[in-house]
């Protein structure tokens, strides 16, 4: 499931000292919204257009700039996904 394969990839980055506490609560904070929404879904479900279509909602109600964050650490999430299979 998406929300336990995205902590395990939180954890993972901690462990090998690639982020610290701080950040993976940032990037937990970042991407709330779309583990609360997409969490208990099969990570091979989500599609870029579930990613596109969280974008445009969050949108109304965050900056550019987070989105791009978002975006940055669901990217970074997905390539590590696919890696492992």
């Amino acid at each position: 499931m998406l929300k336990r394969a995205f902590d395990q990839w939180l954890t993972e980055r901690r462990g090998l000292g690639l982020i610290g506490p701080k950040t993976a609560q940032n990037y937990n904070e970042f991407c709330a919204d779309f583990i609360r929404q997409h969490g208990a879904r099969p990570v091979v479900e989500i599609t870029p257009q579930i990613v596109t279509l969280w974008y445009i909602e969050r949108l109304r109600t965050c900056s550019a700039s987070t989105i791009r964050t978002a975006h940055q650490v669901l990217c970074g999430f997905f390539r590590w996904a696919g890696e492992q299979g």
